[in-house]
């Protein structure tokens, strides 16, 4: 079951899903960008399901008004 806390919104990610192929070692370098449609600065926080294998930069954030972040 997936929970989610009261004070979260809906952001556009592009693109909507990452392929990652184990045998690629290049395909694990994508760029994900999130955009914000909102008025209001959000914060983000991108989670991996495997941190042992990979990482994001700038995981975590504050994402201004009507702007996006290429990760």
């Amino acid at each position: 079951m997936t929970t989610v806390a009261r004070d979260t919104l809906p952001v556009f990610v592009f693109p909507t899903q990452l392929n990652i192929f184990v045998q690629e070692r290049e395909s694990a370098r994508q760029l994900l960008t999130i955009y914000n449609p909102y008025n209001f600065v959000i914060e983000y926080r991108l989670l991996c399901t495997d941190p042992l294998s990979y990482s994001v930069q700038e995981a975590l954030g504050r994402l201004k008004p009507q702007s996006f972040v290429d990760m």
